[in-house]
């Protein structure tokens, strides 16, 4: 998955990095919907940027915050990055969907009871 041009491991099949994932993304939408009351724009910005920043510790490990932000307390890259997360979880999403989708046709019981039957068609002649 990459944020803002630096790539990252993300498996969209391990249980323990899509639950950490969805669990940390979830935090990230419930603290901007309810900030601190009486937020300045200063306190707006830091909190933000931290709030983002430590998702992406969390889900990516120690100090990916610090290589996406580059050392700068930017609100619209921190919102910037976060998008590009999400972003890149729902191709993940789908691209998963599509395997499972796919997997699920070439092993459906009417495609193996076809296949029995054209075999058997054949060893009756």
């Amino acid at each position: 998955m990459k944020i803002n041009g630096i790539e990252f491991e993300f498996d969209a099949y391990d249980l323990e990095d899509v639950e950490k994932a969805q669990k940390e993304m979830n935090k990230v939408v419930a603290a901007l919907k309810n900030p601190p009351r009486n937020f300045n724009r200063i306190e707006g910005i830091k909190y933000t940027v931290k709030i983002v920043g430590d998702c992406l510790d969390n889900i990516f490990g120690k100090g990916s915050a610090e290589k996406v932000f580059k050392g700068k307390t930017n609100m619209k890259l921190a919102l910037k990055s976060f998008e590009e997360i999400a972003i890149g979880m729902q191709e993940q999403d789908a691209e998963f969907n599509k395997e499972i989708e796919t997997t699920r046709e070439k092993y459906s019981p009417n495609r193996a009871e076809r296949r029995n039957n054209r075999y058997n068609k054949k060893n009756k002649k």
